[in-house]
């Protein structure tokens, strides 16, 4: 085989994309079009092209292929998400998201997608600072079995829900969610994390001072521990936006 290599006068990319201009608007094949695409699209960021891998990848709309299982329809998407979100483009990654319907991760054999969408859901909204559906996405990855069956994984999960709730701006829909983690029982194996969330959950005035100092030692990040919002200064500082919000 190294003999034929040698004489090989095309580089892998440049077969993919011949494979690509004969298969175009071919319906029968669109299935193995939108594969080779995405072999095009790592070999493209392998070389450092992200961009590039991102815009190519952006051509398929694998949600309208007819024949295509939906799981490989997910992958393909969650893909698409990455790549546009890592070359900064926000609103598409916003627009590409909303290609996944959620029911989908209901079905069996679905977790490691759904935590992968959720994850990446994370990423996009802590972009826009949006801290209630942060902590709504982090509440479906702390519900899914696999972290659920695992103490350090749903006390991690379940921390940041509250963390980003308490974040949130005050409104109904935050309001609701409060409601509804503070009936959690879990929440007693989290101590700090369930009074804080009792001190906005009650009509009495919050004094920050006494609150910054009884907390901060406690809900930020120990060493070895993934990262917490409030390891950030800046989110002590809309933190006590909330604490006024609520007085």
């Amino acid at each position: 085989s190294s003999g034929i290599n040698a004489e090989w006068p095309l580089r892998p990319g440049e077969l993919i994309e011949i494979l690509r201009t004969v298969t175009e608007g071919k319906i029968y094949v669109e299935n193995e079009r939108a594969r080779v695409t995405r072999t095009l699209a790592s070999i493209y960021e392998k070389d450092d092209e992200r961009e590039k891998a991102a815009k190519v990848l952006q051509e398929l709309q694998v949600e309208t292929f007819g024949t295509m299982e939906k799981k490989e329809k997910v992958e393909f998407i969650l893909e698409q998400m990455r790549l546009c979100f890592e070359t900064k483009d926000y609103i598409r990654t916003q627009i590409i998201s909303k290609k996944i319907s959620t029911k989908y991760f209901e079905g069996e054999d679905t977790e490691e997608l759904k935590l992968r969408y959720y994850r990446q859901m994370i990423d996009l909204n802590l972009h826009h600072k949006e801290y209630l559906a942060v902590s709504k996405n982090y509440f479906e990855i702390y519900k899914t079995p696999s972290v659920k069956d695992v103490e350090q994984k749903w006390k991690e999960a379940l921390q940041r829900v509250v963390l980003y709730l308490i974040l949130s701006e005050y409104n109904n829909e935050q309001s609701d969610m409060l409601a509804r983690i503070k009936t959690d029982t879990n929440l007693s194996k989290l101590p700090y994390y369930q009074n804080v969330l009792t001190c906005f959950d009650t009509a009495e005035l919050l004094n920050w001072s006494i609150l910054k100092k009884v907390y901060s030692q406690h809900l930020k990040s120990k060493p070895g521990e993934p990262d917490s919002p409030l390891d950030k200064e800046e989110n002590w500082d809309v933190l006590q936006m909330r604490v006024v919000e609520h007085n």
